[in-house]
């Protein structure tokens, strides 16, 4: 009976020590998890701000360079017209 009640204990410390063992390995890997991840991405909601701010500017500056072409087709199609208008005038002067 002895050597029974001995064996049944130490396979149940076995077995407590095999579960304990995963525990500690699971909770271990778990926490380098979120250690990397937060080394990796933890300043992410931080540099959400920076990334509004550069979207706008990112939009104001192509609405003002497509403002500046706009401007910048109007005068050359002006130019283009002037200058169909001066040899019109070279042409039917000469």
């Amino acid at each position: 009976m002895a050597d029974e009640e001995k064996n049944v204990d130490e396979a149940l410390k076995q077995e407590i020590w095999k579960y304990s063992g995963k525990a500690v390995a699971y909770t271990s890997v778990f926490i380098c998890g979120a250690i990397l991840g937060y080394l990796l991405w933890g300043d992410a909601c931080g540099r959400c701000d920076s990334v509004k701010s550069l979207t706008a500017e990112v939009s104001a500056a192509r609405s003002k360079t497509e403002t500046v072409e706009a401007q910048w087709g109007q005068k050359y199609r002006a130019l283009e017209r002037e200058k169909e208008g001066l040899e019109r005038q070279l042409k039917g002067g000469a």
